[in-house]
């Protein structure tokens, strides 16, 4: 009797077992388990991959800092070259017009007195520049409302500047822009918008204006410059060295103009820029010839 109930027995508990799993009770814990363990290893992953970003993250913060140094000592370097320049006149056949590296460093070197001072500079320079008259009024009455303001940068402007109707206008100039300087451009560097600017605000006509600049274009292509602003180095420059005649109203136009600019500049915008793979470090300054002084210095 004892062996006929056994297979009853074990018959009823694997039907227990199978019936335990067919239930939809065991259905549910078997899914939230399958939830759990799809959560764990997501936390697990992620916590893994915020390890390795941090981990990312302090190298670069380590390598950026290697660059920032790196960096620094190629503007001192770059600081006592410009300093050994001497010859009394700035121009783009000199070395320092001429973009080089310092190991890992990118430097570059712009004339500060190639930009307008917009401290300084009259309406109808900035109409000139801008293109726009309306926009030059509004910009100059509002800088005129900060007189008492020293300006420090051109980034100092968008700092202030809430009027859309001088923002929008002077925002793609923005390059051409300076707070250093006296006020003066030199002749030997000046773009093409800035020299329409200057020649605007002496009066001088923008078709004139048009070719005088084409005659500086043509100087600096063959390597020349004014060693000065007397009449008869104006005279030499713009005949292409003796070989060409130059109208009279364009030799009025650049001695009217003469005020307002210079041969040597002696404030130079200095641009390092460490790079390493996807981690860079870049230090622009504003540097004055001889004293030392550093009038700008921005890091990003």
């Amino acid at each position: 009797m004892k062996n006929m109930k056994n297979p009853k027995r074990n018959e009823f508990s694997c039907f227990s077992c199978f019936s335990l799993f067919e239930s939809p009770k065991s259905g549910g814990i078997l899914v939230f388990m399958l939830v759990v363990t799809a959560t764990l290893t997501m936390l697990a992953l992620f916590a893994g991959s915020m390890a390795s970003n941090r981990a990312r993250l302090a190298s670069d913060a380590v390598l950026r800092s290697t660059l920032r140094d790196e960096a620094f000592d190629a503007v001192a370097q770059t600081v006592a070259l410009i300093n050994t320049d001497t010859n009394g006149v700035d121009h783009f056949s000199e070395p320092w017009a001429q973009p080089f590296r310092i190991g890992r460093v990118e430097m570059s070197i712009t004339d500060e007195k190639s930009r307008l001072h917009f401290p300084s500079a009259s309406r109808r320079a900035f109409a000139s520049l801008l293109g726009d008259d309306e926009a030059a009024a509004a910009f100059v009455a509002w800088r005129d409302g900060h007189t008492n303001r020293v300006w420090k940068a051109e980034e100092e402007l968008f700092e202030f500047i809430t009027d859309t109707r001088i923002h929008d206008p002077v925002r793609p100039h923005f390059g051409n822009l300076t707070a250093h300087g006296d006020g003066r451009g030199n002749v030997n560097t000046l773009p093409r918008e800035v020299f329409f600017a200057f020649a605007a605000s002496a009066g001088v006509s923008a078709e004139t204006a048009a070719r005088v600049f084409a005659r500086l274009e043509e100087a600096r292509t063959r390597g020349d410059w004014f060693a000065s602003l007397d009449l008869a180095e104006v005279s030499r420059v713009l005949a292409a060295g003796g070989i060409a005649s130059v109208p009279t109203a364009e030799l009025m136009a650049l001695n009217a103009l003469l005020p307002v600019l210079c041969v040597e500049s002696g404030l130079f915008r200095i641009t390092a820029r460490a790079t390493d793979g996807r981690v860079s470090q870049t230090i622009q300054c504003v540097c004055e010839r001889g004293t030392g002084r550093i009038l700008r210095w921005v890091e990003y």
